[in-house]
């Protein structure tokens, strides 16, 4: 329910993104109330959280295999850790925007992809049934 939570309020923040980005263009100079560069990075923190609980629930399901688990664990928790630090200012330069994502969510990002492809070509294991007697 938390991850579940997480995907939400990730989709609320994204979706405020889109009246900004509407706007008429001689009011593109303008900054009034909440820009898109301030509300991406929170909708970020809840996609990392959200993405490295789903990750985990799947390692503790063993529905997939357990490295294409990990690697979601891991790739996820790092961006847990990285866009705080990100949005503080630690991490700065021609890459580490939100829109350009930085070279620490490489991982998270080819994650999604492999993953999708696994789930539609093998699927997810599924308990061995019990016979009664």
């Amino acid at each position: 329910m938390l991850a579940l939570l997480c995907r939400v309020v990730e989709g609320v923040f994204i979706a405020t993104l889109i009246p900004n980005s509407q706007g008429l263009l001689w009011l593109a100079s303008v900054r009034t109330g909440v820009s898109a560069s301030d509300v991406a990075p929170v909708g970020a923190i809840f996609f990392a959280v959200g993405s490295t609980i789903f990750s985990y629930l799947l390692l503790r399901g063993r529905m997939i295999p357990a490295w294409l688990a990990w690697w979601g664990v891991l790739s996820s928790a790092v961006l847990v850790i990285s866009v705080p630090f990100q949005i503080a200012g630690f991490l700065t330069g021609p890459r580490a925007g939100y829109q350009a994502m930085p070279a620490i969510g490489l991982p998270a990002l080819v994650f999604a992809p492999v993953f999708a492809l696994w789930l539609l070509i093998k699927g997810v294991a599924t308990p061995p049934r019990r016979e009664t007697r």
